[in-house]
């Protein structure tokens, strides 16, 4: 197949729109495209990686692209220094739950961080409030692991290549500062992470969506679980406001 047929991709984002609406509609599409998007960056970045283990040069990987040998080694090369072990603007916990989904990265051998693997990272990193509302909705470590593995699959990046952060993690973690912020938290704790990644898309939405943990379900647990914190758990329920693109005439 040479491309990726227009009908199917207009029919994967009918099936996925939650309403006929057109703007609905239309938010599938844009969410479907940053997911080929995506998945077109992973693609490259394997073969690239396999090229690497043959010896191919550079030089001649720059040439596959059409562009220069630097301009291919600053895409692709390995960094110079791991990935950061403790990530800086977040609350212990949610650091923690980060630097968890980096060993997941490596474990599933993906040249990329994606939410999923957050999720894991958030399960397996001790009694969190996070952790502890995602028990409570019958969500545990060994289901999600399974659904990663189902959706996504072990990869073939080997240890010191390039990784990355998937475009859908990064605006998780915009959000994750908002619901911060929004509960008047200094720094983001792991339930705002948990909000982070279930109102970012990507992966993990669509495991905890299967599971019945949508965005109301984990607003409503987390809240549950402050019951000495009234306004806080307030705050949880209705979420920060969110910004409304004004449609032009």
């Amino acid at each position: 197949m040479d491309e990726l047929p227009l009908g199917d991709a207009i029919g994967w984002t009918e099936r996925r729109a939650v309403s006929l609406d057109p703007l609905a509609q239309l938010t599938a599409a844009a969410a479907l495209a940053s997911e080929l998007r995506e998945v077109g960056e992973q693609l490259v970045g394997q073969f690239v990686t396999r090229a690497r283990e043959e010896d191919c040069s550079w030089t001649d990987i720059g040439a596959a692209f059409g562009v220069s040998r630097q301009a291919a080694h600053e895409r692709f090369a390995a960094p110079t220094a791991p990935p950061p072990v403790v990530w800086p603007g977040l609350g212990s916990d949610a650091a923690a739950a980060m630097a968890a989904a980096g060993e997941e990265m490596r474990r599933f051998r993906h040249n990329y961080l994606g939410t999923e693997l957050v999720l894991l990272g958030l399960l397996t990193t001790g009694d969190s409030l996070a952790a502890t509302a995602l028990a409570r909705l019958g969500i545990g470590e060994p289901a999600v692991r399974d659904a990663v593995t189902e959706i996504v699959g072990y990869g073939e990046t080997p240890e010191g290549a390039c990784h990355g952060v998937a475009p859908r993690l990064k605006r998780a973690l915009e959000r994750t500062h908002a619901e911060a912020k929004h509960a008047n938290h200094r720094l983001p704790r792991s339930e705002h992470l948990l909000l982070g990644i279930v109102t970012g898309g990507g992966v993990a939405s669509e495991i905890l969506a299967r599971q019945g943990a949508d965005e109301h379900a984990l607003r409503e647990q987390i809240a549950d679980l402050l019951p000495d914190a009234p306004e806080v758990a307030a705050a949880i329920r209705r979420g920060p406001q969110r910004r409304k693109r004004l449609r032009r005439s």
